[in-house]
């Protein structure tokens, strides 16, 4: 929980490549003193693993019925987790249809293996809040050293997430990408169906960002900021350009 009442959370969400970011970066713009940073911020880091010596993810036995893999769970003491295909068939289908059995570590962007990390191995096995309480003591450090202002997560994608920004007194906005046909913009490139994608459908927000383009998206933020300026600079937290 931020400790600091002057400073002020806004949660984006839910779905990839909706403009989450390019939205945090038009609020930043027009809010001032605003801080960006990500749940995910740590998911990108532990999966990079720049430890060569402890693969991330390794195929250690195939029996008659079960594949077991084990997970890097501390990058200094090499200590790792256990995981079987059946236990979690999603990472099984990873490594099957990419025909490894060795995966060092992410050296580009990879949404399947950070799907997998951030949620099936690390909110699932480890703790539903790991990233959450990760983020937050991120958000405290920066609010201490904030004189009032906004910090934004634009990567929000779980309830605890959202509960996170809103039980600090802050905002969970939705980042709607609208096609031409009117439909919402589905990325291609991980499941659609995945708990990091699909979790917060229908979940109640503060308010919801819907755009097919740029200049629309830019109206979309404008608005926002209009509708929230009067409580922001009531709570005295930020004076707008």
């Amino acid at each position: 929980m931020i400790n600091y009442p002057d400073v002020i959370m806004i949660g984006l969400g839910h779905r990839a490549r909706n403009g989450k970011d390019t939205v945090a970066n038009m609020l930043k713009e027009q809010l001032g003193n605003v801080e960006i940073i990500h749940w995910a911020d740590g998911v990108y880091e532990e999966c990079t693993n720049r430890n060569t010596a402890y693969p991330l993810i390794k195929q250690e036995f195939t029996g008659p019925s079960k594949i077991y893999y084990s997970v890097l769970d501390d990058k200094q003491t090499g200590a790792r987790i256990a995981i079987s295909n059946i236990s979690d068939p999603f990472l099984h289908n990873i490594f099957t249809k990419r025909n490894i059995t060795e995966y060092q570590g992410m050296i580009s962007k990879d949404p399947e293996i950070l799907q997998f990390w951030g949620t099936n191995f690390r909110r699932t096995l480890c703790d539903p809040n790991y990233w959450v309480k990760l983020t937050m003591k991120k958000a405290n450090t920066l609010a201490l050293n904030m004189d009032r202002g906004v910090i934004i997560i634009p990567d929000t994608r779980f309830i605890n997430e959202a509960e996170a920004v809103t039980i600090n007194k802050g905002f969970y906005v939705r980042v709607v990408r609208i096609k031409e046909d009117g439909s919402q913009y589905i990325a291609d490139d991980r499941d659609p169906n995945h708990p990091s994608e699909a979790e917060l459908e229908g979940y109640p927000a503060s308010s919801t960002l819907t755009a097919k383009n740029i200049p629309e998206l830019q109206i979309q933020v404008h608005n926002f900021c209009h509708d929230f300026i009067d409580i922001l600079q009531t709570s005295q937290i930020v004076e707008t350009k």
